[in-house]
C-alpha cells in the first residue's frame, strides 16, 4: 500500500515539473516579457509552442539590430517582421540599430516610415545608421514630427531635411541626441529648438549644415520644465543667418541658457561660440548651470572662458579639457576681478592635460575660489617640485581646499635623480 502511493505521488511530482506556468500567463504579461528581448529573441519564441506563435506580432516595443546576423539576413527579416506585426500603428518604442552601412538609405527610410505610422502612441525613436564616412544620410520621414508624444529622439547617421512642419512641437520630448546628422540649413535646425518646450537632456555631436560642421559636441541637462512654458523659443538674433560670425553653438547656448543646469562644450573654437556673451547688450546668465565640462583651445579660449565663468553664478563643479597641451592663457587674462562663481559655489576644478605654464590658471582658482573644496590637476607630462611647490605655497581663498596631483609616477622619479 505504502509503495502505490510513493508512485502517485512520484506521478504528481513529475506532472507537476511538466506544468507550462508561463503558457498560462496572460497575453498582455506575455508581451511584456517578450519586449524586453532583443526583436529577433521575441520572434524566435514563435517555434516555441502554439500559444506564442503569433504572440510576438503585438509587441508594442520593437529593438532590431543587426550584429547579430549578416546584412542581407537581417534585410529580409526586418522586412517581413514589420509586414507581419500586427501592432505597427500602436508602438510604444522602436529601435533600430545597423552598423553595416550597405544597407540602402530608401530601405532605411522605410523601416522607419513603417514605425513611425504610431504616430499617436510613439514614445521613444532610437535610430543608428552607420555612416562612418558621412556621404550616406538616411532621410528622416517627416512624419516623425507629428509624433506628439514622444519622449526621447536619439537619431545617428540621420538627415533632416525642410519637411518640419511650421506647427511642429513635441510637447513631451524630455531627451534628444543628434549625432552625425546632416541638417539642412539654420532655419531647419532652429524650428527643431524650438519644438521641445520640456527638454531635459539633450546630446548634440558632430552634426552638419550642408557641408560644414555644425556642433561639434555639446551635451548637457535642464532644470525641470514646465508644459505651459516654450523653453526654447528664438528671438530674431537667434535666428538671423546672416551673421558669418555666429557660431551654430552660441545660437544653441542663447535659447537654452536659462534653464540648462549641466553642460559639455567641445568645440573648435570656444571664443566663437560663446560669441553671444559679448553680442548681448544685457548678456544671458546661466542662471541654473551647476556643472560645466568645456574644451579649451590655447589661442583663443583665455578670454572666452573668463566670461563664461563670470555669467555662470552658481557653478559648483567645473573640468577643464584643454585641446592642445598649450598654456591655456597669458598671466595678465588671469589677474582680472575673479568670477561670480568663485565666491560662493565653486567647489571642485579639474584641470586635464596640465603643463607648468598653465600654474597662474591654478593659482587664480586658488586665490579667488572662496568656496572651494578640491582643485585636481591631471597631467600627462612629468612636474617638477619646483612646479608643485609653487602650487601649493599659493595663497588660498579657502581654507577647505585640498590639492589633488595625477601626474606620472616618473615626475617623482625624476626628482631623485
Amino acid at each position: 500500500m505504502q509503495k502505490v502511493s510513493n508512485k502517485r505521488l512520484m506521478l504528481v511530482k513529475v506532472t507537476e515539473r511538466k506544468t507550462d506556468r508561463i503558457s498560462d500567463l496572460p497575453d498582455e504579461i506575455l508581451c511584456k516579457i517578450l519586449s524586453l528581448l532583443p526583436s529577433q529573441s521575441a520572434i524566435r519564441t514563435s517555434i516555441l509552442s502554439s500559444r506564442f506563435r503569433y504572440l510576438w506580432r503585438s509587441v508594442r516595443i520593437l529593438d532590431f539590430r543587426d550584429n547579430l546576423s549578416p546584412a542581407k539576413t537581417f534585410e529580409k527579416f526586418l522586412d517581413e517582421a514589420l509586414s507581419n506585426h500586427e501592432e505597427l500603428h500602436r508602438l510604444r518604442k522602436f529601435r533600430l540599430r545597423c552598423y553595416d552601412p550597405s544597407y540602402s538609405v530608401t530601405k532605411m527610410s522605410n523601416w522607419i516610415l513603417s514605425a513611425t505610422a504610431s504616430v499617436s502612441t510613439l514614445e521613444e525613436l532610437d535610430i543608428f545608421a552607420n555612416n562612418v564616412h558621412k556621404i550616406r544620410y538616411v532621410n528622416l520621414p517627416c512624419i516623425v514630427f507629428s509624433c506628439r508624444r514622444l519622449k526621447s529622439l536619439k537619431l545617428a547617421g540621420c538627415k533632416i531635411v525642410d519637411g518640419i512642419p511650421a506647427d511642429a512641437v513635441f510637447p513631451c520630448l524630455k531627451t534628444l541626441k543628434l549625432v552625425s546628422i546632416s541638417i539642412l540649413d539654420d532655419y531647419v535646425f532652429n524650428k527643431l529648438l524650438s519644438a521641445v518646450p520640456v527638454l531635459e537632456m539633450f546630446h548634440i555631436e558632430d552634426c552638419f549644415e550642408g557641408s560644414r560642421l555644425h556642433v561639434k559636441y555639446l551635451r548637457g541637462s535642464m532644470i525641470q520644465g514646465d508644459c505651459q512654458n516654450n523653453l526654447l523659443s528664438l528671438d530674431a538674433e537667434s535666428i538671423n543667418v546672416t551673421e558669418p560670425n555666429r557660431a551654430p553653438t552660441s545660437k544653441l547656448l542663447t535659447t537654452i541658457y536659462n534653464k540648462v543646469k549641466q553642460l559639455e562644450i567641445y568645440e573648435d573654437n570656444m571664443l566663437l561660440s560663446l560669441g553671444l556673451i559679448r553680442e548681448h547688450e544685457n548678456p544671458p546668465l546661466f542662471q541654473n548651470l551647476t556643472h560645466l565640462v568645456v574644451e579649451v583651445d590655447y589661442m583663443y579660449d583665455c578670454q572666452a572662458l573668463p566670461l563664461l565663468l563670470d555669467h555662470s553664478p552658481n557653478l559648483t563643479s567645473l573640468v577643464l579639457e584643454k585641446k592642445f597641451p598649450y598654456k591655456l592663457g597669458r598671466n595678465d587674462r588671469w589677474n582680472a576681478p575673479p568670477a561670480a562663481c568663485l565666491s560662493c559655489n565653486l567647489e571642485t576644478v579639474q584641470i586635464n592635460r596640465f603643463r607648468k605654464k598653465d600654474v597662474e590658471v591654478v593659482k587664480y582658482f586658488l586665490r579667488n575660489g572662496l568656496a572651494l573644496k578640491k582643485l585636481v590637476v591631471c597631467s600627462a607630462r612629468a612636474v617638477s617640485s619646483k612646479v608643485i611647490a609653487s602650487i601649493l605655497d599659493a595663497p588660498r581663498g579657502s581654507s577647505q581646499c585640498q590639492i589633488e596631483y595625477h601626474l606620472p609616477i616618473s615626475s617623482l622619479n625624476n626628482e631623485k635623480h
